[in-house]
């Protein structure tokens, strides 16, 4: 109760910044120009935000650092700050671990940033640090806008990092280090993109829908629960908006009041709660609850029903797009009336429609087990011979909550090898044949020279963070289950991917990525080791601790590769 009455008591500045246009090698967002209006109203307005804004379009890369450097300077402990930037976001070219943000200047040269025409995330560290605010949030709705927190959770060094811990930060980032940011896909005359972030920010604000019970203020960790329960209600995709904080108390900043003493909003949170208890249903129970809600509040039939209908539009959409893909895989696994094993091209046709549908691996696994479940339950009815584990081998895979769920899946055939891995076979034959840890080391090497030849970093001989986030699935797919097949399961990508999840999929900074360098043999006496000490031994492996394939020059590289890597397997479903 004493934050909040700080936090009106306190100055609420904003600083809103906009970036349309850009240099060679960028495309232009249009729909930034709405995006920053629709978030100036709710935050410049008295009776939501109470934000003193100023607003910032295409700027150039000097004038947006010197007005960082004026906003988060000459504050007080008091003053809550804001900062909101929506635009381009960019790796660096080398490493692909900072996130730079885009200005009017920002461009590239080769296919490669021009690091000086854009502001590097660690700048932004910078301010925060010496900013003497407690309170101040950073929104970034860019691409890559999770890989910030590089330098937010890191640091530069301990007394900086201590610095910042001690005063209350929060960001909000879109998307993770190694996605790009969702846009509305307008048809003809509909208008211009506009990123569904700030739509769904504004709209937490604008309808009271992000307010948790019945406090007053919408909080900074209230905005980032409504944006991403809405990406996983509407859209169900692999990218999903971050929160960094590097204090508990930044989770309680307050960014806006919500509507006073609306009965819309109490039953709209209401309507909420009983549709996410069983993925946007309403039976009769609920039907008569809702009633009896919509009579306390003295809502109109329209009113209520009205709410109703909004809050299932993103559950109707979302089954929408599961029956659409399940009609795929229906007809993929029937071609000609017939039940067949599907090949690496109906593979790919089905990861096109996935993509396009933006439907998250997880679903899809749901959608194809429980098809397959009901063909297997004919196949019996019909007293066939015949059953599904004659076509399909199930494999066992985790879903978001950790729980082991045995689901479906299709093999391919290993018979017929690409000839660009013909010598990585050769050489993974020859290492399960008289399993050296030498010969296991020279396939291993081998891989990273058909992955450089993928990329087209042949002449480097090594990859980058951001040219594994574009690595082909159906090649990481190859490889995995030729390392698979050869090792018996021991090595691999999924094996690696496997244990990484199970150590909580976690960042290159975290105590939790020491943990999984220490399940894959990766670390010894608390220590990484070099490539030189890598043990390809089989012998030593158990079913606890599989999966030691280590590749030179790519897991050598700073530690965004193995995630980036570990990532895109996931992504892909290897």
């Amino acid at each position: 109760m004493g934050d909040m009455c700080s936090a009106q008591a306190s100055q609420r500045v904003a600083l809103l910044v906009g970036v349309s246009e850009y240099g060679e090698g960028y495309p232009p967002l249009p729909g930034t120009a709405t995006d920053l209006e629709r978030m100036r109203s709710v935050l410049e307005n008295p009776e939501m935000g109470g934000f003193e804004v100023e607003t910032l379009t295409n700027p150039y890369a000097q004038t947006l650092r010197e007005k960082m450097e004026r906003f988060f300077g000459d504050r007080s402990k008091e003053d809550v700050l804001l900062f909101y930037f929506s635009g381009h976001g960019a790796l660096d070219p080398y490493v692909g671990n900072q996130l730079y943000l885009s200005t009017r200047e920002t461009r590239k040269v080769n296919k490669q940033l021009v690091e000086s025409s854009a502001v590097e995330s660690a700048r932004l560290h910078h301010y925060l640090v010496n900013s003497k605010s407690q309170q101040k949030v950073v929104i970034l709705d860019c691409c890559f806008s999770g890989a910030v927190a590089n330098f937010l959770q890191k640091g530069e060094d301990t007394t900086n990092l201590q610095q910042l811990k001690a005063r209350g930060t929060v960001l909000l980032a879109s998307c993770s280090a190694f996605n790009e940011s969702y846009q509305t896909k307008c048809g003809v005359g509909a208008g211009v993109a506009q990123s569904l972030y700030t739509q769904y920010l504004v709209e937490g604000i604008e309808t009271g829908a992000a307010r948790q019970g019945q406090r007053e203020w919408i909080l900074a960790q209230d905005l980032h629960e409504y944006a991403r329960k809405r990406f996983q209600t509407e859209r169900a995709a692999a990218m999903e908006p971050q929160i960094i904080v590097l204090k508990q108390e930044g989770y309680g900043i307050p960014v806006a009041r919500a509507p006073k003493e609306d009965p819309k909003v109490a039953y709209r949170q209401i309507v909420v709660e009983v549709l996410e208890e069983d993925d946007g249903e309403v039976d009769e129970l609920d039907r008569i609850h809702l009633g009896l809600v919509q009579d306390e509040l003295q809502l109109s039939e329209e009113e209520a029903q009205q709410i109703l209908n909004e809050q299932q539009k993103p559950y109707v959409i979302r089954r929408e797009k599961r029956a659409i893909y399940r009609r795929a895989f229906e007809a993929a696994l029937h071609p000609g009336g017939s039940l067949s094993a599907l090949s690496e091209r109906t593979r790919r046709k089905l990861a096109r429609i996935q993509t396009q549908l933006g439907l998250r691996n997880e679903d899809i696994s749901k959608i194809e087990a429980d098809l397959l479940r009901e063909i297997e339950a004919d196949l019996l009815l019909s007293e066939s011979p015949f059953t599904i584990a004659e076509f399909y081998t199930p494999q066992t895979v985790s879903d978001e909550e950790g729980v082991d769920n045995t689901v479906t899946q299709i093999p391919s055939t290993l018979d017929a090898v690409p000839p660009r891995y013909e010598k990585l076979a050769e050489l993974l034959a020859a290492a399960e044949r008289d399993d050296e840890a030498d010969k296991w080391k020279a396939a291993d090497q081998e891989t990273l020279h058909v992955m450089c030849e993928v990329a087209g970093r042949e002449s480097e001989g090594w990859l980058r963070a951001t040219d594994v986030q574009d690595f082909p699935c159906e090649d990481l797919k190859a490889i995995d289950r030729l390392w698979a097949k050869h090792s018996d399961g021991k090595f691999g990508f999924s094996v690696q991917k496997q244990i990484w999840q199970d150590c909580g999929s976690p960042d290159d900074y975290s105590e939790d990525w020491k943990r999984f360098g220490n399940e894959v043999g990766w670390r010894k006496d608390q220590n990484w080791i070099k490539y030189s000490d890598v043990a390809f031994d089989t012998k030593a492996l158990t079913r606890t601790s599989p999966g030691r394939l280590r590749l030179e020059g790519v897991f050598l590289a700073p530690c965004c590769c193995c995630v980036a890597l570990l990532s895109r397997v996931q992504i892909c479903g290897v």
